[in-house]
């Protein structure tokens, strides 16, 4: 197998790799999530907005008890709600994203898997906001199709050029995973400008075999509601890495307590017309494919190899001993990762200047 990387090197470690691979397989795939919520104190009518497209709404905001950073109203075809740094903003027009931003820096954009909650990455943005402006964003329960999901993510990425915090001085870092990795790539094909780099994380181009979906979404129109979060805990040993703790499983339950069966029913019905293999070649932004080897829900790896065969300008880095939901787990790092991603590549010395490295 012929091996390239995106920053056309390869960086090989004991727990990680670095490839852009030209050569694979094909398989299948599925999902996770994470984000925030806030508990508010005081309400103040704040002021008017709109457009054509964006007709005008009154927009309100809630102070909480911690101090604030602020941020402004996300504009979009639905009811929205900002938080940052614990201040709130409601904009109420059918869809509330529950958009959270926290710490300062070049701008990174969580995208949640099929859970939609945005509440999952919670280890991840304490560390990401030490160098980043993170923003997290629950996603419409109601979508019929991926088109509506990619405008409501334009809509809190359009937002962010308006936030007097957020270095604008480039498009933000977008990171998806799962169901979230499909959305990210979409977005990213649609809006290759808007996207400084990508970070797609245990997803697939396209989710096989297709009747997994079919089933899964029978099998939630049937079920009571209340009987998923048995299944979660009877397959949590396959869903999750062996090194997450009995302690960071029992809070993934608890938040996952957030999402609604018709934002699963809405999801999966979006990925059984998701498919853009045809398309990965056509992406021109930065991406690293990040593959858990021990995922029993996605092939992980042979599908982030297959999308790096497929997309220009990408890298597949391994997560060894990871299972599908490992963005909980105590060694999985977003912030190391793109460090070490972004990092330029070492000089290497010239032999024929006589110098040894």
């Amino acid at each position: 197998m012929r091996v390239e990387n995106a920053d056309s090197r390869t960086n090989v470690t004991e727990n990680t790799r670095y490839t852009g691979t030209r050569e694979t397989d094909s398989t299948n795939g599925l999902t996770s999530g994470q984000g925030g919520v806030a508990h508010d104190n005081a309400h103040v009518q704040n002021r008017n907005a709109g457009s054509t497209d964006k007709p005008n709404t009154t927009v309100s905001t809630t102070m909480s008890e911690m101090s604030v950073q602020r941020t402004r109203v996300i504009r979009a075809s639905g009811a929205f709600t900002a938080r940052s740094c614990g201040k709130t903003y409601h904009r109420k027009v059918g869809y509330e994203p529950r958009v959270a931003i926290e710490g300062e820096g070049p701008p990174v954009i969580l995208v949640p898997g099929l859970d939609g909650t945005g509440l999952l990455f919670y280890r991840q943005t304490e560390r990401l906001a030490r160098g980043y402006r993170v923003v997290t964003f629950r996603l419409r329960d109601t979508a019929d199709t991926m088109d509506t999901l990619v405008a409501d993510l334009n809509a809190v990425i359009d937002e962010l050029q308006h936030d007097e915090r957020t270095d604008t001085s480039s498009p933000p870092i977008v990171i998806g995973e799962s169901f979230g990795g499909a959305l990210a790539l979409s977005y990213a094909l649609v809006h290759p400008r808007k996207v400084s780099r990508l970070v797609v994380l245990n997803s697939f181009p396209r989710f096989t075999p297709q009747h997994r979906l079919w089933l899964a979404h029978r099998l939630l129109q049937r079920v009571p509601w209340g009987m998923m979060r048995i299944v979660r805990h009877l397959t949590a040993f396959r869903m999750h890495s062996r090194h997450t703790g009995r302690d960071e499983i029992q809070k993934f339950h608890e938040l996952m307590r957030h999402t609604t069966r018709e934002g699963y029913l809405s999801r999966l019905s979006i990925l059984r017309r998701y498919d853009v293999r045809h398309r990965l070649s056509m992406l021109d932004v930065p991406t690293l494919f990040l593959a858990a080897d021990c995922d029993h829900l996605v092939p992980a790896v042979s599908q982030a190899e297959l999308m790096a065969s497929l997309a220009p300008h990408s890298a597949v880095r391994i997560l060894k001993g990871h299972g599908h939901i490992c963005l909980i787990a105590p060694d999985v790092d977003l912030s190391e990762i793109l460090s070490e991603w972004v990092a330029p590549a070492p000089i290497e010395p010239d032999a024929s200047d006589g110098r040894t490295p």
